[in-house]
C-alpha cells in the first residue's frame, strides 16, 4: 500500500506521494483523474529532505513534468511542516532552482519567486478568423498573458488552442486578465491540465506583465476563481503570498509506483 495526501492552494489541488516515490506516467494520469482517481491538477513528490531543504517534483495530469508550480510550493511547505519537521523557512528545489518558502501563519506562506522575464514584444496568435494578442512571460515556466476589458472567464474557450499554438513549441500556460482599481481578476488554462481554479506562477506572470504595461504598481491583489493571492515586487523580485490546506489522506494499491 502507498500513502497519499491531497492538498490545495486556493483550489489548485495536488496529490502528494510518499517521499522518494517514482510515479509512472500511467499512475500520474490514474491518480489525477477526477472520474476514476483521487482527482487533482497535478501530482507532487518530495525527496532529499534534510531540514530545512527539500527537493520537489511536480507533474501535470497528462503526465508531463512541470518546472514550476507556485501553489504547489506552498502546499509542499505545509506538507513538510505537518509530516516532517516544522521550519519557519524551507528551501525547496524545483526545476533546478531553489525557492525560499516562509511560513507567515500556520496555513499561509510567502514564496520568493524571483524575477519574471517579460517579453518586450507582443505575441499575436491567429485562431481561425480570430486574432489574439498577448504577452509572453517566463517565471520558470512559460505563460501567455492576455489582458481583456470584460469578464476574463468568457475568453477561456481559447485556452486549448493557445496552449498548443505554433508560437509555443513546448506549449504554454494561458491567462486572461482584467486590471481594475489596482487589482487583477484572472482565469487560467494550465498547460497539461486545462482550466484550473488557480495558478500561482500564473498570478506572478500576470502581475509582472501588468506592472510592465501599466507601471502604476508592483504590488497586486490577484483574484482567481479559487481565491486571492498577494503578489509583491512584480517589477523586480516577486514574492507570492497565499494559503495552503490539507484536504485528506489515504492509501492505494498500485503496481505503477516504484
Amino acid at each position: 500500500m502507498t500513502q497519499f495526501w491531497k492538498l490545495h492552494g486556493i483550489g489548485n489541488d495536488f496529490v502528494f506521494l510518499e517521499p522518494g516515490a517514482s510515479p509512472t506516467v500511467e499512475l500520474i494520469r490514474e491518480l489525477c483523474s477526477r472520474e476514476s482517481g483521487v482527482g487533482s491538477d497535478g501530482l507532487i513528490t518530495l525527496d532529499s529532505i534534510k531540514s530545512p531543504v527539500a527537493t520537489m517534483r511536480m507533474w501535470n495530469p497528462d503526465g508531463s513534468e512541470s518546472g514550476m508550480c507556485g501553489n504547489g510550493l506552498r502546499c509542499a511547505a505545509l506538507w513538510l511542516n505537518l509530516h516532517h519537521s516544522h521550519q519557519h523557512v524551507w528551501q525547496i528545489w524545483l526545476g533546478g532552482k531553489a525557492y525560499e518558502v516562509q511560513t507567515v501563519e500556520r496555513d499561509r506562506f510567502a514564496v520568493k519567486i524571483g524575477q519574471a522575464v517579460v517579453s518586450s514584444n507582443p505575441v499575436t496568435c491567429q485562431l481561425g478568423e480570430t486574432s489574439v494578442s498577448g504577452i509572453a512571460v517566463d517565471v520558470g515556466n512559460p505563460h501567455l498573458v492576455i489582458f481583456v476589458e470584460d469578464d476574463p472567464s468568457t475568453h477561456l474557450s481559447h485556452g486549448l488552442k493557445l496552449e498548443h499554438h505554433a508560437s509555443f513549441p513546448n506549449r504554454t500556460n494561458v491567462h486572461f486578465a482584467f486590471v481594475h482599481d489596482g487589482e487583477i481578476t484572472m482565469v487560467t488554462w494550465e498547460r497539461g491540465a486545462g482550466p484550473t481554479l488557480a495558478c500561482g506562477s500564473g498570478a506572478c506572470a500576470v502581475a509582472a506583465a501588468a506592472t510592465a504595461l501599466h507601471g502604476t504598481s508592483s504590488d497586486w491583489l490577484v483574484h482567481l476563481p479559487g481565491g486571492d493571492l498577494k503578489i509583491d515586487g512584480a517589477h523586480d523580485s516577486i514574492t507570492m503570498i497565499g494559503p495552503a490546506e490539507l484536504v485528506f489522506q489515504g492509501e492505494f494499491s498500485s503496481s505503477t509506483c516504484h
